[in-house]
């Protein structure tokens, strides 16, 4: 949706966050897809996340934070296959790269698609 249909590495989300105080929390996604969703706070590891809905590691959270959270493409939109009725199949091999059971180009997303949540802890 962005115009890059065939892109197949990363993409970096930034915001600067400003909490009431410092604190201990995590940062929650509600969603993503892609390969991995890396978390990080003023360019400190937070937490690597494989699937949505997930959770970084619990972290000091300063007042006034830049946070930073980069979803991991992978090479399916860039090399296929394209053309089963499947988009996401179960299996890949080569003969799922002849095959061509519909006429229109299968991609999947890439990309955040939920929210970011900012979960904090009382000390």
């Amino acid at each position: 949706m962005q115009g890059l249909p065939f892109y197949a590495g990363k993409v970096t989300y930034r915001t600067r966050v400003s909490l009431e105080k410092n604190s201990r929390g995590k940062i929650r996604l509600t969603g993503f897809e892609g390969t991995s969703a890396h978390i990080a706070v003023d360019g400190v590891d937070a937490g690597t996340l494989l699937f949505a809905p997930g959770e970084g590691r619990l972290f000091d959270l300063p007042e006034t934070f830049e946070l930073a959270v980069t979803v991991s493409g992978s090479r399916r939109n860039l090399c296929g296959p394209f053309f089963n009725k499947e988009k996401r199949p179960a299996w890949c091999g080569a003969a799922q790269f002849k095959e061509k059971e519909v006429s229109e180009r299968q991609l999947i997303a890439c990309g955040l698609t939920g929210n970011v949540e900012i979960l904090t802890v009382e000390e």
